[in-house]
């Protein structure tokens, strides 16, 4: 039998829920900056203290994060998880 090849998803950006351990359902994505768009868009409408990852399965890596705070969103990026807060992209808090 000829050998069959592992094909990558053909949409391997997805949303993750660290607090229940679980993929959001049907949320995935073909392109990194839809499903960013799309966890900032969700993560708006969940409860305070929610954090929503977007993670790549192609080589399961972590691409950011978002946490719903009482202030805000706040967005946490791969470097060492460094918080960056509103202002400019790249601004670190």
């Amino acid at each position: 039998m000829p050998k069959q090849k592992k094909e990558s998803p053909r949409r391997p950006f997805r949303l993750w829920n660290p607090a229940t351990k679980t993929w959001l359902q049907w949320r995935c994505y073909a392109s990194k900056r839809s499903a960013q768009d799309k966890g900032l868009v969700l993560v708006r409408w969940e409860k305070v203290g929610t954090v929503l990852e977007v993670i790549d399965l192609r080589g399961h890596r972590w691409i950011c994060a978002y946490r719903h705070s009482v202030e805000g969103i706040q967005f946490l990026q791969p470097k060492g998880l460094q918080l960056i807060k509103g202002g400019k992209h790249g601004e670190a808090a």
